[in-house]
């Protein structure tokens, strides 16, 4: 009994210093989870057998007191602590209180004795045994063990002791690597260095490659040969896209290119940029490939069956761009690849999906490609053609229709485009947007003002062009419109047309002059009054088609055109021919040129039978053929001027419209000729002269093959030909035959205009204030030259002459045979003139030359 009183003691000593360190537990005891477990009372009081020896072997310092302590004795101390606990929704109702100590007293939590801890690691439980209110067991009141959480902590009680210190980096592996004699960092480098080959000694081919690998593979670590390519001065870094051209700008023309990789790749929705690209098989693993991108970028090391042969680069483009470059049947990149890629294994590709350009070649013609495509992409042109300028003014959306049907329709556009080299797209019914590029930037023009000009020459515009219709046939004899393929020597616009001519089989009745029956049928009588009278020639050349007159008016007037006008009349031999619209009345077998509304009428110069009437006429002795260089001119009728606004708030309201196409005929048209040199081949101004009005008659001869137009033209001279505007002009020109480039011209050209010249509205289209003068500046557009080479002959006393007209891409070549009203020298009469053209047509027909007798 002695040593158990000593036990206790030391046990109450023991739990007054766990009371001491606990003395600060803060109320959260209170609603912390609590865990109950159902004791029963022992019978009396027993220390176990192993509590005896543990007891027995115990020094006096006690390691711990919860193990040494009696039953009874924790009894006692952990009745101490009294609590209710209130659990009403798991009882339902039945309050279980924690029984108090009968006859204690309440003391402080922080004075009241503690239950063991509970726990190895972590946060630790606190035990407390207590009783159960209303509960038994066998009799006796039913107890519980309740473990409740602790703030106490092995974790927190540790850190809350240590000072809190930074820890300090170690490197093990380095110091564990010096430990065992390894060498440094100087050393690794030193020896990788070793395998580096000598310069010329690089392996050739790739069974070399792999085995200078596996050497390097086996002799050092990954660690150490990724250091090495980190700290390695002059490592060539992966080759970047070039930002010569800004690809960081979105206008830039080429937004990006890649480097170079040697081999093909047939993957299309990226471009395989890797830089091992080729040395890599799929068999190497990580560090196989980190030995050959350390040859790579380390050691400059290429293989010459790669870096010599076939690869790839891509080029990115804007797609508007890339629209143009592939355009026409010989595109841009189709003259690239003729040019610079014509081996079987080079190729250029295009995927529109990533607007890129993916070439296939030698890394040597990179850059040439490159510079090849920027030239391309640099000579991109964009215009707007306002067709304002063409339509007649006041056209309803029916006329509009009908107009664009006529000249202007998908089909016209699509030809326009062909001969043009240009991207031609229809914004609106009225304005058309047309991009190209352009392949000379030194040239006085450009393609947009060749599309430009080709839609202001489509058709005639002009009211100061005069058309007559008229026939000559048989009384028996009943004609039909047949078709007619020689379209050759038409216009453009004409070519697309589908043909016809009105022809009938050949009779022997009298002929007779039929006359139209409609407004424009008119008969045939030139009016050779106004022809200039001819000088007898008594040299042995023929006398000049114009004939040098003296202004008497010049040196008094200060106007730069003449007032004496001047009359040119000729013959000419071709075909009339027809061709059907939309809104033509329907043809019938009796159908003629004459009764059928809404046709469309042009003349053919080509005609048969030529070398025979030629083979009759006499030429000059020492005659040569007089080349001739012609420039016309027509009033730009899209010229901006500004117009008063209709129907806006305020009047004064103006915006800029084109002229319009009254300007044709409001102004005259400009015909420059030069005299070209036989031997330099190089042109001299000769004249300049304004056509003030044109007509023409053309006479349908059913039973002949040959049809007749009787045309004449009325012009003023420019006085002073060499005026400021004409010197800049022909100095900005290149019109030397013997020159090895084309002709070319400027657009454009501003003359001055008289007043005389003028009709309908003259110069008040052009929206002048104030008073106007007698002459006003007018611009022109350039629309089109011919080279004529020209033969005179006498065909039966009358001048024949025949010409071979060079006119461009747009109408090609052809011919003409006319025959001028001077016979023997002198101006024939009327009479005289038509019989002889009615001769001539009927003997470039079926050669008789008898049908006008």
């Amino acid at each position: 009994m002695l040593r158990e009183t000593r036990v206790r003691r030391c046990i109450r000593r023991q739990l007054q210093k766990i009371q001491d360190s606990l003395r600060y537990e803060n109320e959260q005891q209170k609603h912390q989870a609590v865990a109950y477990m159902i004791t029963r009372k022992p019978w009396g009081q027993h220390i176990c057998l192993r509590c005896q020896r543990n007891l027995a072997k115990r020094s006096s310092h006690l390691q711990s007191p919860a193990l040494s302590q009696t039953f009874p004795e924790r009894r006692r101390y952990s009745q101490q602590v009294v609590r209710k606990v209130y659990d009403d929704k798991e009882s339902n109702g039945n309050v279980a209180d924690v029984d108090r100590v009968d006859g204690k007293k309440y003391e402080p939590a922080s004075l009241q004795p503690q239950g063991r801890l509970r726990g190895h690691r972590g946060q630790f439980k606190r035990e407390d045994l207590e009783e159960l209110r209303g509960a038994t067991t066998l009799g006796d009141k039913a107890k519980v063990i309740v473990l409740r959480d602790s703030i106490l902590s092995k974790y927190t009680l540790q850190e809350f002791k240590a000072k809190k210190i930074k820890p300090k980096h170690i490197n093990i592996l380095g110091q564990l690597a010096e430990e065992r004699g390894l060498v440094g960092e100087d050393e690794v480098t030193d020896n990788i260095n070793a395998f580096r080959p000598k310069e010329g000694e690089y392996p050739q081919d790739l069974h070399g490659i792999t085995d200078l690998v596996n050497e390097i593979v086996e002799s050092f670590t990954t660690p150490q040969l990724e250091n090495y390519i980190k700290n390695f001065e002059g490592r060539r870094q992966q080759e970047k896209s070039d930002n010569v051209w800004k690809a960081n700008d979105p206008n830039a023309p080429i937004t990006r290119i890649t480097p170079w990789q040697p081999t093909v790749s047939d993957i299309e929705d990226h471009f395989d940029n890797d830089p091992l690209r080729g040395y890599v098989l799929q068999s190497h693993n990580p560090k196989q490939r980190l030995v050959l991108r350390l040859m790579r970028e380390c050691w400059m090391f290429e293989l010459p069956e790669l870096s010599d042969g076939i690869g790839q680069f891509e080029v990115r483009v804007r797609s508007d761009d890339l629209d143009l470059l592939l355009f026409g049947h010989n595109s841009i990149l189709n003259t690239i690849h003729t040019t610079y890629l014509p081996n079987a294994e080079e190729r250029l590709e295009v995927f529109r999906s990533r607007n890129t350009i993916r070439v296939t070649t030698t890394h040597a013609k990179k850059y040439a490609i490159v510079d090849a495509i920027q030239q391309a992409v640099d000579s991109i042109k964009r215009g707007t053609f306002n067709l304002n300028g063409l339509i007649p003014r006041g056209a309803d959306s029916k006329k509009l229709e009908e107009f664009m049907e006529t000249h202007f329709d998908d089909a016209a556009l699509a030809r326009l485009s062909e001969i043009t080299n240009t991207k031609i797209v229809r914004t609106d019914p009225r304005h058309l947007s047309v991009s190209c590029t352009e392949h000379n930037p030194d040239a006085s023009s450009s393609r947009l003002d060749a599309v430009r000009r080709l839609l202001l020459t489509s058709d005639n515009f002009s009211s100061r062009l005069e058309h007559e219709l008229a026939i000559k046939q048989k009384k028996s004899t009943e004609g039909a419109l047949v078709d007619y393929a020689l379209t050759g020597g038409l216009s453009w616009r004409q070519q697309m047309r589908d043909w016809k001519r009105f022809a009938a089989p050949i009779s022997k009745e009298d002929p007779y002059i039929a006359k139209a029956p409609v407004e424009q049928e008119k008969s045939i009588e030139p009016d050779l009054s106004s022809l200039p009278s001819t000088q007898t020639s008594t040299n042995e050349h023929p006398p000049k088609i114009w004939e040098p007159l003296i202004d008497a008016e010049k040196s008094e007037s200060t106007l730069h055109w003449s007032t004496r006008l001047f009359t040119e009349t000729s013959a000419l031999m071709g075909t009339v021919l027809h061709s059907t619209t939309p809104y033509h009345t329907p043809l019938t077998p009796k159908s003629t040129p004459l009764n059928t509304l809404g046709l469309l009428h042009t003349f053919n110069t080509k005609v048969p039978n030529l070398s025979r009437v030629l083979s009759k006429a006499d030429a000059k002795k020492n005659s040569r053929p007089t080349k001739r260089l012609v420039l016309r001119f027509a009033p730009d009728p899209f010229f901006p001027i500004l117009k008063s606004i209709r129907k806006v708030k305020y009047p004064s309201s103006k915006k800029e419209v084109p002229i319009g196409v009254e300007a044709l005929s409001a102004f005259p048209s400009i015909e420059m000729i030069f005299d070209i040199d036989p031997r330099t081949k190089e042109p001299k101004l000769y004249t300049v002269n304004a056509v003030i009005q044109e007509k023409k008659t053309d006479v349908m001869v059913p039973e002949n093959a040959v049809d007749v137009r009787f045309q004449q033209k009325i012009t003023s001279r420019l006085s002073r030909k060499f005026l400021k505007p004409i010197k800049s002009f022909l100095f900005r020109s290149q019109l030397s035959l013997a020159a090895k480039g084309k002709l070319d011209t400027p657009p454009s050209i501003i003359l001055p205009i008289s007043k005389h010249l003028c009709r309908d509205e003259g110069f008040k289209i052009l929206g002048l204030k104030g008073e106007v003068g007698d002459e006003q500046e007018i611009r022109y557009l350039f629309t089109g030259l011919e080279i004529h080479s020209t033969l005179v002959f006498n065909w039966k006393s009358f001048r024949v002459l025949y010409t071979s007209i060079e006119a461009g891409k747009a109408i090609g070549r052809r011919s003409e045979l006319k025959i001028r009203p001077i016979k023997n020298g002198q101006v024939a009469t009327e009479a005289d003139f038509v019989k002889a053209a009615y001769r001539l047509a009927d003997m470039l027909g079926d050669g008789t030359g008898e049908f006008a007798d």
